[in-house]
């Protein structure tokens, strides 16, 4: 294990092959780590507590991610999923920032890590779909903010069948508010992209964005209204 509260940068040298176990745990100021191509396994708690690490990135080769490698990292918020990873271990992401984005192949999923493990078995199958994609996962998860999640990556990669846009089509409202409260421009904008947000559900919307004081999702779907939908005198229209 290496003890450093004064480390905030770190790049592992060509030629390693994995992380050990506990290597980087409690590094607590680090804030960003570099792998190089070729490093395959990330050890049993590997980074975990490292509370103020903020970007990694994974590199190709990754194949395994051991159990807790990054608990505790409350301000990991950001993950690329290696295309080739086949196993990610239990707590691996416990305590990290309460919504992730995950970086996979088909584009962003963008999950809500609350309810992380209260249900360890939609948990799982969370982990087993950043692993593989697999459609069918979808139909086996119960938790709504994975379920939803997935729906959505789903729709927007073009790899979602009937029942899922379907699903993804009744929770659009709901999953823009999300974005709306957490202030995520780029996610709506992503949404946007599937069409399901129309002129029966823009307007409240645009003056839910206005009571959450959310000016850039206001502007995002503001526009999107006038380019898609249809103009109309905004300030007659919502309370600004």
């Amino acid at each position: 294990m290496m003890k450093s509260d004064m480390i905030t940068e770190l790049s592992i040298p060509e030629g390693i092959t994995e992380i050990a176990d506990e290597r980087f745990m409690n590094c607590t100021q680090l804030q960003k780590v570099i792998l190089p191509e070729g490093v395959a396994h990330l050890g049993y708690r590997a980074f975990k507590h490292c509370r103020n690490l903020r970007q990694i990135h994974l590199p190709e080769s990754l194949i395994i991610i051991e159990n807790s490698v990054f608990a505790g990292c409350h301000q990991l918020a950001y993950l690329n999923i290696p295309a080739h990873l086949e196993k990610i271990g239990t707590f691996a992401f416990y305590g990290c920032a309460p919504f992730m984005i995950f970086q996979l192949s088909g584009g962003l999923l963008q999950v809500a890590m609350n309810d992380v493990y209260e249900n360890q078995s939609d948990t799982d199958l969370l982990k087993k779909f950043l692993c593989i994609q697999d459609p069918a996962l979808f139909y086996r998860i119960q938790t709504p903010a994975y379920k939803s999640a997935i729906a959505f990556y789903l729709v927007i990669a073009g790899n979602a069948e009937e029942a899922i846009c379907k699903y993804a089509k009744r929770n659009i409202t709901k999953r823009t508010k999300l974005f709306i409260s957490l202030q995520m421009p780029d996610a709506i904008r992503q949404l946007l992209q599937t069409g399901f947000i129309t002129k029966q559900n823009i307007d409240k919307l645009i003056q839910y964005a206005i009571d959450q004081q959310a000016h850039e999702c206001y502007l995002v779907l503001l526009d999107y209204k006038n380019q898609n939908i249809g103009y109309q005198d905004i300030m007659k229209k919502f309370r600004l």
